[in-house]
C-alpha cells in the first residue's frame, strides 16, 4: 500500500476553522500488486477518535484515504471532496503520481459538474433557502386575502405597482407577456417565486393556488425565513461550494483560503440575517455558477480515457512491482 498523497482537509483548508473546529484529513492511496490483482482494497478507509454515535469536538481527528481508483472516480464526477483535495497545494505528503493529477486537474472540469452543484442545491433546500421566496408569498397572500371577490386586474394596475401594496422584487413581478420557449405570450399576468397568474382571473381563484403553493413548502423553510431552525454550518457549506465552483468557472482554479473565507465564516458563526442576507445571496450565487457553466468553454464531460489510462499505468506498475516480473 503506497500513499499518494496526504493534506489537511476541511474547514481548515478552507480558512473556515474555529476553536471549536476539529481536524479532517484526506488522502489517496495505490493498493498492492496482489490486491489489485484479487480485487482485494478497500475503496476508502475511515477512522475517527470520535465516538460513533457522538458529534466530534476539537480534539477529534477524523481520516479518510481513498483507493487511487475512487478518488478519479469521485472526481470525473465532480465530487465536492475530490474537487477540493485537487486545489490543495501544501498536503502533508506527497508523489510524483500526485503531482501529475494536480497538474491535470483542469481535465476534470466541465460544463456540468453536477454532483458539485447538487450538493450546493440540496444544502440549500435541505437547510431553508426557500425563505425569502416563503415571505414573498405571504406577502401575497395577505394581499389578496383583502381583495377578495375581485379580480386580479381590478387591484392591479398591469406594467405598475400602484394598485399592488406588496414589494416589487426579484420573487414578486407584473408583466405585460412572457416567453413560453420561444413564443411570446402577450398576456398579463403576476409572476409569483416562477408561478405566473393570469390577471382576468379572480382573487379568489387565485388567492386558493397561492396558497398551494405555501403548503408545498416545508416545515425547515416557514422557520428559515424567521431564523429559527437553521443549520447555519450546513449553510456555510452550500455557500462556500457555490463560491469554489464560481471561483473555477471565472478563474480556471481555485486557492485556499477561499477568497471569500471572511463572510463564509460569518455565516457560520449565525451573524448574518437568513431571509435579507443568506438567503437570497445563496440563490444569486447558484444561479451565476449555472449561467457561467452553460457560457464556460469546457467540455461537455471528463475525457474517462485519459484517466483510465492512468490508472491502468499506475495499477500495471505496482502489479509488476509487486511480482517482480
Amino acid at each position: 500500500m503506497k500513499t499518494i498523497v496526504e493534506m489537511v482537509h476541511g474547514s481548515h483548508l478552507y480558512g473556515l476553522n474555529t476553536e471549536d473546529s476539529d481536524m479532517d484529513y484526506k488522502g489517496i492511496y495505490l493498493p498492492d500488486g496482489d490486491s489489485i490483482l484479487l480485487g482485494d482494497y478497500n475503496g476508502e478507509i475511515r477512522s475517527s477518535t470520535g465516538g460513533e454515535h457522538q458529534k466530534n469536538t476539537k480534539d477529534d481527528v477524523d481520516r479518510v484515504t481513498f483507493s487511487l481508483s475512487k478518488f478519479l472516480k469521485m472526481a470525473c464526477d465532480g465530487e465536492t471532496i475530490a474537487i477540493d483535495m485537487l486545489h490543495c497545494d501544501q498536503p502533508i505528503s506527497s508523489s510524483s503520481t500526485w503531482d501529475f493529477i494536480r497538474e491535470n486537474r483542469s481535465k476534470f472540469y466541465t460544463k456540468n459538474m453536477k454532483a458539485f452543484l447538487g450538493y450546493c442545491k440540496k444544502q440549500a433546500a435541505k437547510y431553508g433557502i426557500k425563505g425569502s421566496r416563503l415571505a414573498a408569498i405571504e406577502q401575497t397572500i395577505n394581499y389578496l386575502e383583502k381583495r377578495k371577490g375581485l379580480y386580479l386586474s381590478d387591484g392591479l394596475v398591469v406594467m405598475g405597482l400602484e394598485g399592488l401594496k406588496i414589494s416589487n422584487s426579484e420573487h414578486i413581478k407584473i408583466l405585460n407577456g412572457f416567453y413560453k420557449g420561444n413564443k411570446w405570450i402577450d398576456k398579463n399576468v403576476l409572476e409569483l417565486c416562477g408561478s405566473k397568474y393570469d390577471m382576468n382571473c379572480s382573487v379568489d381563484y387565485t388567492l386558493e393556488e397561492v396558497k398551494k403553493k405555501y403548503n408545498a413548502y416545508g416545515d425547515r423553510a416557514k422557520k428559515a425565513k424567521s431564523n429559527n431552525g437553521l443549520d447555519w454550518k450546513a449553510l456555510s457549506h452550500a455557500l462556500r461550494a457555490a463560491y469554489q465552483l464560481r471561483e473555477i468557472y471565472l478563474t480556471g482554479d481555485l486557492k485556499y483560503p477561499l477568497v471569500d473565507s471572511k463572510f463564509l465564516l460569518e455565516v457560520k458563526k449565525g451573524e448574518h440575517d437568513y431571509g435579507s442576507v443568506v438567503a437570497p445571496e445563496l440563490e444569486r450565487v447558484i444561479e451565476e455558477v449555472e449561467e457561467l457553466a452553460m457560457n464556460s468553454n469546457y467540455p461537455e464531460k471528463v475525457n474517462h480515457k485519459f484517466w483510465e489510462d492512468f490508472l491502468l499505468e499506475q495499477h500495471y506498475n505496482a502489479v509488476i512491482q509487486s511480482t517482480g516480473t
